[in-house]
C-alpha cells in the first residue's frame, strides 16, 4: 500500500480544495465581466440590422469581433480551470502545486 505524503493532511487537501472553488468562482467572475462586451455587441449588431440598416459588411465585421472575443475569452477561462485543476491534483496527490 502506497504511503501518504508526511505533509499531507484532511485540513492541507480541504485548504487546497476550498483554494480551487475559490480561483474557479472569481476566474468565472472576471469571465462574465469579459464576455460582456460579446454580449453588447450582439446586442448592437441586431439594433444595427433592424433599426439603422447598416450594411453587411460592417455587421459581419462586428460578429467576427463579437466572437474573437468571446472565444478568446472561454479558451483563457478553459486554461485557467485546467491549470488550477492541475495544480490540486498534484498537491493531493503529493507532487507539490504550481509555484
Amino acid at each position: 500500500m502506497a504511503n501518504a505524503p508526511q505533509n499531507a493532511s484532511p485540513h492541507n487537501e480541504l485548504g487546497s480544495i476550498w483554494d480551487l472553488l475559490t480561483h474557479v468562482f472569481l476566474g468565472s467572475v472576471l469571465f462574465a465581466l469579459i464576455f460582456a462586451p460579446a454580449v453588447g455587441l450582439d446586442i448592437l449588431i441586431r439594433w444595427l440590422k433592424e433599426e439603422v440598416r447598416v450594411s453587411e459588411g460592417l455587421a459581419w465585421i462586428l460578429t467576427v469581433t463579437k466572437y474573437a472575443v468571446g472565444g478568446a475569452d472561454a479558451a483563457v477561462f478553459l486554461v485557467f480551470v485546467a491549470r488550477m485543476s492541475w495544480d490540486l491534483l498534484r498537491k493531493l496527490i503529493g507532487l507539490g502545486g504550481i509555484k
